[in-house]
Order: structure tokens, then C-alpha cells, then sequence
């Protein structure tokens, strides 16, 4: 588990921090999350690098 120094789209706390699971099937293989203490709050990595734009 690793914290990060971000803001959390839905409480605006930062209290997010990354976290990784590894599944047995190779299908599913490593999913990483990102997630909220304060509220639960949960997106998958692969989904915020698709929501990011560089300006």
C-alpha cells in the first residue's frame, strides 16, 4: 500500500492511497486501485490514466 499526495474527487480530504491486488486466473492478472480513507471512494488505475489530459 502506498499513499499518495492527491485529492480525492469526492470529499476533497487527501487520504487517497494505491493499493494492488494479484489474482490467480491470467485473465484478470495485477488490478491496482486507488482509494479514498475518508469516503470509500475507489478508481481503478487503468481508468483515471484514461480519464488524465495533459494540457
Amino acid at each position: 500500500m502506498k499513499k499518495l499526495f492527491g485529492i480525492c474527487p469526492e470529499c476533497e480530504k487527501q487520504e487517497l492511497f494505491m493499493t494492488e491486488y494479484k489474482c490467480l486466473r491470467k485473465l484478470m492478472k495485477t488490478k491496482n486501485w486507488i482509494v479514498c480513507k475518508n469516503c470509500d471512494y475507489t478508481i481503478q488505475i487503468e481508468k483515471l490514466k484514461n480519464m488524465l489530459c495533459c494540457i
